[in-house]
């Protein structure tokens, strides 16, 4: 077998892409727009790519010496986006650019956001990610990073072909780059 898309130990036969390299790119991003206040809605911590945007999300800040704002669980849906919308503006918080763990927190986020009256991008910059199916249809057009689905399918379905004809060959992690 190889696994596709969690972040299994090295030695799992596997195909990953690298959640923190993406992570990274969409909020520094956000940082070079001029943003110092950004916040994160966040996907669910349980997961590792919840676990790694946050983590990455984190980084950037620090590595930009800005403090991170508030981080909202998303729960990776729409949902999840929308209320967590209209809490950021009912709670007052002070934030010019939001950045989403996936693209479903974002288009939430964004519905959230008209509804209140606040304009994106022109009052706040919003960076989703995984640029998911039906994304392309927003508007405003989302920014987002790339993770694409069929290359891991079939990077995963060429090495488990390179397996099954060679059983031998190392079990390893291969991380695909988004962008």
């Amino acid at each position: 077998f190889v696994q596709i898309g969690s972040n299994p130990s090295p030695e799992v036969p596997s195909v990953v892409f690298n959640q923190r390299a993406g992570t990274m790119m969409a909020v520094q991003h956000l940082v070079d727009l001029g943003h110092r206040k950004i916040v994160e809605i966040k996907g669910m911590q349980n997961l590792y790519d919840g676990r790694a945007r946050h983590q990455a999300y984190l980084e950037v800040m620090h590595a930009n010496h800005l403090q991170p704002g508030v981080s909202l669980d998303g729960e990776f849906s729409t949902a999840g986006g929308y209320e967590r919308g209209h809490e950021l503006v009912t709670r007052g918080i002070d934030f010019t650019a939001v950045f989403c763990a996936n693209d479903l927190n974002a288009s939430g986020l964004v519905h959230a956001l008209d509804e209140c009256g606040i304009r994106v991008p022109g009052d706040v910059s919003v960076v989703g990610f995984d640029d998911q199916r039906g994304v392309e249809h927003m508007i405003p057009p989302l920014t987002t990073v790339r993770q694409d689905p069929c290359l891991s399918y079939s990077r995963a379905l060429q090495y488990l072909i390179d397996l099954m004809a060679n059983p031998d060959l190392p079990h390893q992690r291969h991380v695909l780059a988004p962008n």
